[in-house]
């Protein structure tokens, strides 16, 4: 009798310690676009792009972006914090203990904060205009505008961008006679503008001979 009553101790005491292990993750948020959570139970995190899972319970794995192994540290502190930046987007993430996963959570990494620098190079009467986009990881057109005879002018192009580590460039050349520069009208104010949004400001001088 006192044999049974320890075995289903022991049995209850596995189902609870069972329960409790099941694979928990919650507080999913980013920082500096690194990934944090905090989770149990769970041996790794999986990231995808979208939340379609395999019969399994795992992400299909066309859509899945990466994982990450949990360190013991991890484990007994329950806080995730992941090594590698995510690019700007929309994310999913499921925490698995390779036999159970949770249900998935969505992440959005915000684009970082763009800055927006004007550097110009003189040759002749030429004068080349480089917009430096930092960071930039996708192509981004913008327009310079000046004001000419009472009408604003523009130029379009893009700027390539590759990483949202690094800066984007992208380079226009306007001379006096673009900008139609008179002998009296020795300068003009050129505007760089992303969208609606005014970036940046240049003035063009020229002398005339």
């Amino acid at each position: 009798m006192r044999s049974s009553v320890v075995l289903a101790v022991a049995v209850s005491g596995f189902a609870a310690s069972s329960a409790h292990a099941a694979p928990a993750i919650s507080d999913v948020a980013e920082q500096d676009r690194h990934p944090t959570a905090t989770v149990s139970g769970a041996d790794s995190i999986e990231i995808a792009r979208k939340p379609d899972r395999a019969t399994d319970g795992s992400f299909l794995e066309e859509n899945r972006v990466d994982y990450d192994l949990l360190t013991d540290g991890e484990k007994v502190g329950g806080r995730w914090l992941w090594e590698r930046q995510l690019d700007p987007g929309t994310y999913w993430l499921m925490a698995t203990d390779y036999a159970t996963y949770t249900e998935p959570v969505s992440l959005v990494i915000p684009k970082p904060t763009l800055r927006y620098r004007v550097s110009a190079a003189r040759g002749g009467d030429t004068i080349a205009y480089t917009l430096k986009v930092t960071p930039l990881g996708e192509e981004l057109p913008y327009r310079v505008c000046w004001p000419a005879r009472g009408k604003r002018r523009c130029v379009r192009s893009t700027v390539a961008g590759f990483e949202w580590t690094r800066p984007g460039f992208d380079i226009v050349s306007l001379s006096v006679h673009d900008v139609s520069l008179s002998k009296r009208r020795r300068q003009a104010k050129l505007t760089w503008w992303v969208g609606g949004k005014r970036v940046a400001t240049e003035t063009m001088r020229f002398r005339h001979p």
